[in-house]
């Protein structure tokens, strides 16, 4: 009598187990690094809009006066970013802080871009 040599029903059960659980666990990392890609171009994107919209600022308006304003920044990669501007006294008299922020849509609450600068009365 030949002995016949093979898996049994219950080993192939438990590897197929075993690899479900890892493609599961696989499946997760990549789609999270697919949504981490997506929001690190946004974030890179805003950022460059931020400094867009800063040095428009300095180089139009050299001593801007105190305030908030803000605008809409059209068709920038390919997005439209709203964008708001505050300028600061400063305790230095002839400095003034300008913090520029910029949204993903007019009613968000939170910044996705933002950049805090100085500038010196000409």
């Amino acid at each position: 009598m030949s002995k016949q040599r093979g898996f049994t029903l219950i080993e192939i059960m438990v590897a197929l187990s075993i690899l479900a659980i890892a493609m599961v666990a696989i499946y997760k990392s990549v789609a999270g690094y697919v949504n981490n890609a997506g929001y690190l171009e946004q974030r890179t994107f805003a950022q460059w809009a931020t400094v867009n919209i800063a040095e428009e600022l300095r180089l139009s308006n050299p001593w801007p006066e105190l305030g908030k304003s803000d605008g809409e920044l059209e068709a920038f990669a390919g997005h439209d970013w709203f964008w708001r501007v505050v300028v600061l006294k400063n305790e230095v008299k002839w400095m003034r802080t300008i913090e520029v922020s910029v949204f993903v849509d007019e009613e968000a609450d939170s910044a996705v871009g933002q950049l805090t600068f100085y500038v010196v009365k000409p």
